[in-house]
Parts: structure tokens; C-alpha cells; sequence
């Protein structure tokens, strides 16, 4: 990204600003605009007037026992699909800092932005009261990054891991017309920006699991995909790298994979703050990390959960009683768990092995000419050939 003349979280908040003019050009037909506010508040307003025809509010939700959580999982539910996004119970536990695989200490938690409006509700005996409707969910996490030795390197990552807003085909219901999912990433840089010095950290950009659909939605926000050549390849020749989501759920008890979990291919897209971040001579080697802190935070579930605790890189039974047969039992079932997400990891880093990295966009790529195999999901396939696929629901849309 091109310094604005702030920091690079605040240069990413200055374009997601700027961007709202698209917004507000398709608004003016209807003789409406939209804007932001202090306190997290958006309004949509008469143009000419300046009349505010709606209140919308950001807030932050980082109680899974608040009773609004029921509303906002419901609808990622409704988008996504539960093929896609982790059980109500395991969102809940990581809103909390549990369900991770990194060391509760490190303060890694989820956090839901919603944003709503408020509408009048009839009790039942006859009164009004005031409902927060909500019409719109970020789920987001501030992901910490180790290195290669599995050392913490004080970087961090906003890991965008999902995003809806509601829709309908009643035009005023349908709330992505006015650009919200941009208002709620505003909201997750500014989340990312505070909870980043809290924790002492580096924040050194955004990632997200993306469908190909959502792919226009995500580089007007300043994300890219990312494309790999051959090392001394001085051809216009670029290959989109292969991502993989391993599964959400598994079974505690066996360290099987859930039925209705699995793998989901994805697009994976990012936006890594400083000039030329594709010419950092480390480039590879940090997006190995960012992928690891994905499945750190999304798929990995600590030894604790299994009645494990590791210490000094082995892992023994929390149960000091336990006996070599019981603990012995409990390490297979761990490793079940841990097999069916290693290999991915693996996968991604062979394929940035020996190779130079480019971010990029679509426009970015017919300026330049570029020749590019993009990756091809199993959803992207089947809407190609016509076939009714179920599993364009993948997270980031």
C-alpha cells in the first residue's frame, strides 16, 4: 500500500473512506448519501437536505453470553451455510480465548462487530420498544504470528474471518447496498489497530479466506490475491498459490473430523501494510506464518481441550495420575486432530519454494498484460459448467 502520510493502518482506513464516494454515487440517484460519524455511527441521509433518514451503530460484541449473539450467528448462519462456519458453541468459546491452538496467554480472541438500526418492537402487553436490529457481522480476530522456530515475532495480522450483511429482494431491505461490509472493515481496522497495542504487537496487515465471488468487494478494500513464478522467471507468467481451509470441527473425544466438516478450498487474499510488500526479501516466509496463524486461530484445538498439556515441546497428560496406557491414548488422538491440518500447511509452503511473490488485482493484472492461472475452486467449477453447487459459501463474503 502507498503511504498517505499516516501510519499504514490509518492509510487503509483513509482509502476505505475514500471508497465510500462509489457508495454514495449509486445512493445519489435515489437522492440519498451515506456517512460516518465519531462513536462508530453511520447515517443515511437526504442529499439535498441533509435530512438523517436512518441511524446505523457499530458496536463491538465480545460477550458470547450477551443475548444479541444469537441474532448475529444466525445470520452468518444463513449466509455461509453450517458446512462452513464453526458451530455456535466453539464461536462462543473463542470469543472467550479458548479453542485456540496458541497459548491462552497470548490474549488471542474473537470478536463480533455487528451493525444495526433501531426499529420499534410490540410487547405483549401492547407497548413499543425499542430493537436493535441487526442487518450486518464481522467476525474478527487478531491473529499473533510465530516464526519458523514456533517463537512469537511480536507481528500481528486482522484476520477477517467472516463478514455478511443482510439481503433481500425488497430493495430496502437489502442492506449491501449501501457498502456496510465497508463500514464494519473500518471498524475491524480500527479494533485491530487498539488491540494490537494493547497485546505490545505489530500490526503488519489483513488476511482473509475469500470466494472468487466476493472477489471485486475485497480489492475495492485494498486486498489481493496472491500469484507465484519461478525464482530468475522474468516472464509474464504468474500462478494464483492454491489455499485450503481445513476442517472447523472435530471430535474431542476420538480427534476425527466432525460429519459435515472438511476442507474447503479458498481464495486466500491479504493486504500487507508498506510499499512494495511483494519485494520484502522474507515475503515467503511470512505468508507461511500468516497461513499458520489462520489454523492457529480457526482450526487447531489446544492439547488442554484433549486432557494434554505440552511442556517443553512434549506433550504429557494434565492428569498426573494418568497412566503411560491413558496418556499414550490421548497423544494418538491429539495427533488424529493435528493430522488432518499439517498437511496443508505443508502444501502451502512447498509452493513457495523457490518462487517470487506478486500481489495483485484483477485490474492490476490487464494493465500489466500478465499471464495468470488463476486457482479454480470446486464452487467456481461447477457455477462454469452450470452444475447447482451448495458450497459457494466460503468465509469473507
Amino acid at each position: 500500500m502507498e503511504r498517505l502520510g499516516g501510519s499504514p493502518v490509518e492509510d487503509a482506513i483513509k482509502l476505505l473512506n475514500t471508497s465510500r464516494k462509489d457508495t454514495n454515487l449509486r445512493l445519489a440517484q435515489r437522492g440519498l448519501e451515506l456517512a460516518r460519524i465519531s462513536g462508530g455511527k453511520v447515517l443515511l441521509k437526504n442529499k439535498e437536505t441533509g435530512e438523517i433518514k436512518q441511524t446505523f451503530e457499530i458496536e463491538t460484541l465480545d460477550n458470547p453470553n450477551d443475548e444479541r449473539f444469537g441474532e448475529a450467528y444466525t445470520l452468518l448462519a444463513e449466509e455461509f451455510g453450517t458446512n462452513v462456519l464453526e458451530p455456535k458453541s466453539i464461536m462462543q468459546e473463542q470469543m472467550q480465548g479458548l479453542r485456540y491452538g496458541f497459548p491462552i496467554e497470548t490474549g488471542m480472541h474473537a470478536v463480533l462487530l455487528t451493525i444495526s438500526k433501531n426499529i420499534e418492537v410490540k410487547k405483549d402487553n401492547g407497548e413499543l420498544k425499542i430493537h436493535k436490529e441487526i442487518i450486518g457481522v464481522a467476525d474478527i480476530a487478531v491473529i499473533p504470528l510465530q516464526d519458523e522456530h514456533a517463537k512469537f515475532n511480536k507481528e500481528c495480522v486482522l484476520g477477517q474471518l467472516y463478514i455478511a450483511t443482510k439481503t433481500s429482494k425488497n430493495p430496502k431491505e437489502n442492506y449491501r447496498q449501501y457498502g456496510f461490509g465497508r463500514e464494519l472493515m473500518i471498524s475491524g481496522y480500527e479494533y485491530a489497530k487498539n488491540e494490537a497495542h494493547s497485546r505490545c504487537l505489530q500490526l503488519i496487515g489483513a488476511v482473509g479466506e475469500c470466494t472468487y465471488t466476493s472477489r471485486a468487494f475485497w480489492e475495492k478494500v485494498g486486498w489481493k490475491r496472491i500469484y507465484v513464478q519461478k525464482n530468475n522467471d522474468q516472464s509474464k507468467n504468474w500462478k494464483e498459490i492454491q489455499y485450503i481451509q481445513p476442517p472447523l470441527a472435530f471430535n474431542i473425544d476420538t480427534g476425527e473430523i466432525e460429519e459435515g466438516s472438511g476442507d474447503e478450498p479458498e481464495h486466500l487474499m491479504v493486504e500487507l501494510f508498506g510499499k512494495d510488500s511483494n519485494k520484502n526479501p522474507k515475503i515467503n516466509e511470512k505468508l507461511i506464518n500468516i497461513v499458520n496463524g489462520i489454523y492457529k486461530s480457526s482450526n487447531y484445538i489446544p492439547p488442554e481441550a484433549f486432557g494434554l498439556v505440552s511442556e517443553d515441546g512434549q506433550l504429557k497428560s494434565l492428569n498426573q495420575n494418568a497412566n503411560l496406557e491413558i496418556t499414550e491414548k490421548l497423544i494418538k488422538t491429539y495427533k488424529r486432530h493435528t493430522e488432518a491440518i499439517i498437511p496443508h500447511l505443508q502444501n502451502f509452503s512447498e509452493q513457495l519454494r523457490d518462487m517470487n511473490v506478486r500481489f495483485l488485482t484483477k485490474a492490476e493484472i490487464e494493465a500489466e498484460k500478465l499471464v495468470v492461472e488463476d486457482y479454480i475452486t470446486p464452487a467456481e467449477a461447477d457455477d462454469i459448467t452450470g452444475k447447482d453447487s451448495n458450497n459457494d459459501t466460503n468465509r469473507s463474503i
